[in-house]
């Protein structure tokens, strides 16, 4: 997509090829030529520093994307982290709210009557 101005340069040009003629001075020619093409470079210059300077905010732009999306990757982590932690906290508490009612103090008086129990029918048996 060329500018308006280029296309006019262009324009310029090319007349100047086609329409000149043997009789025309060809150090004018060759003065008009130079002047377009330094007109035609420095618009190529100018895009080229229009089209640099867009990249660049497009490269900005990309790398605050990709910052915002690797903090959201570290959040959802750091929340599934969280939450295999809660869980392995309330299984934890479930473990111990159960362990007393398996745990030695509580078999204790189990024990003790199997104990009984059996002396009671060896005694008997014997």
């Amino acid at each position: 997509m060329q500018s308006p101005e280029a296309e006019e340069v262009i324009l310029a040009l090319r007349q100047l090829a086609t329409n000149s003629s043997p009789n025309d001075d060809p150090a004018s020619i060759h003065i008009r030529a130079g002047a377009l093409f330094a007109r035609l470079k420095a618009l190529n210059r100018d895009a080229n520093a229009a089209a640099r300077a867009h990249k660049q905010i497009t490269a900005d732009a990309r790398h605050d994307m990709d910052q915002t999306h690797l903090r959201l990757q570290n959040l959802l982590y750091e929340k599934r982290h969280l939450e295999r932690e809660i869980e392995k906290c309330r299984q934890f508490a479930y473990v111990s709210i159960v362990r007393p009612r398996f745990g030695p103090h509580s078999l204790t008086p189990h024990v003790a009557l199997y104990t009984r129990t059996s002396r009671c029918i060896l005694s008997n048996n014997s």
